[in-house]
């Protein structure tokens, strides 16, 4: 049995500008409800769930259509997951196991990655694959010397409140484990960046040039991510686990050298992929109504 997340039939967000969301799956088994906005299901907080009000409880049997966010159970042959169960499970994954994967699956994971966005459609991403053995081992040198300054920063840096000790010291232990073994995980994938020089015209008012100049190198992460992004959804579809990580960059030079890649591109991260050691489960994050706003700052957002 599979445990799927699925969004089913309509949910309005109260924001018309979320529009609505609608999707028809087959009947299955509830095993754990997140939440429903459905008028049809009057009731009760579930015990063990979020503070919402449902009807629906583990263990109902529902039909092709329901309303809410709910997990379900499917018998699926093809194992694939959700788009939703992906996002909202896709863990930090820094404990990998060293078995091989096949490039028949690196080419999905690749192929997921270029159908992200990049600007003015210039594709001007390349994405190094590094499986072999020497070159996997230099890399995991680099890394985990830099690691150690790295890790110093962390030690004096406050934990986030939203974090518990506990979660804190497991995320410190994962990161650690992750500077010593860095070499074992059996891809070593960096999405990296052309970074061309862009012509400013004349006709563009000095200062404007100026600024544009100077937003460039943050900017430019708009053409990679989305597709890094992509890459930890697409390892998620595909069972595997994976991390971003950037501590490499201290060492940039040396690690290009190691690569060698030319001097116009840039590594914009550091990707170990691998079957996962540990379980996939869904992540914790602050509510959105301590990270977003509404309209100006200082207004949380909120739905209702």
């Amino acid at each position: 049995m599979i445990s799927k997340m699925v969004w089913f039939g309509l949910i309005r967000f109260g924001d018309p500008g979320f529009g609505t969301s609608r999707q028809t799956v087959r009947p299955g088994v509830v095993t754990h409800v997140v939440g429903t906005l459905s008028p049809m299901c009057p009731g009760r907080t579930l015990p063990g769930s979020p503070a919402v009000e449902a009807g629906i409880e583990p263990g109902d049997i529902i039909g092709s259509r329901s309303e809410g966010l709910i997990m379900i159970d499917h018998d699926d042959a093809d194992g694939e997951v959700g788009l939703f169960e992906a996002m909202y499970s896709a863990r930090a994954m820094r404990w990998l196991k060293p078995d091989p994967i096949p490039l028949e699956i690196i080419a999905r994971i690749i192929e997921a990655a270029t159908q992200a966005s990049s600007a003015g459609n210039a594709q001007n991403w390349l994405f190094v694959v590094v499986c072999d053995s020497e070159q996997r081992r230099r890399i995991g040198e680099i890394y985990r010397r830099v690691s150690r300054w790295v890790w110093e920063r962390y030690q004096h840096q406050s934990r986030p409140a939203h974090v518990s000790e506990k979660q804190y010291d497991r995320m410190m232990r994962a990161g650690l484990h992750l500077y010593e073994h860095m070499a074992e995980a059996p891809v070593l994938l960096f999405p990296c960046l052309r970074l061309n020089p862009v012509a400013l015209p004349p006709t563009i008012p000095p200062d404007i040039r100026a600024a544009m100049r100077e937003a460039s190198p943050w900017t430019a992460g708009a053409s990679i991510y989305p597709a890094v992004q992509n890459i930890i959804l697409a390892c998620r579809g595909l069972g595997l686990g994976t991390v971003l990580t950037t501590n490499h960059t201290v060492a940039e030079d040396e690690i290009k050298a190691v690569l060698d890649l030319p001097s116009d591109v840039r590594t914009f991260g550091l990707m170990p992929i691998g079957y996962p050691a540990g379980k996939f489960g869904q992540v914790r994050r602050r509510p959105i109504g301590e990270v977003a706003v509404l309209n100006r700052y200082g207004a949380p957002f909120t739905a209702t």
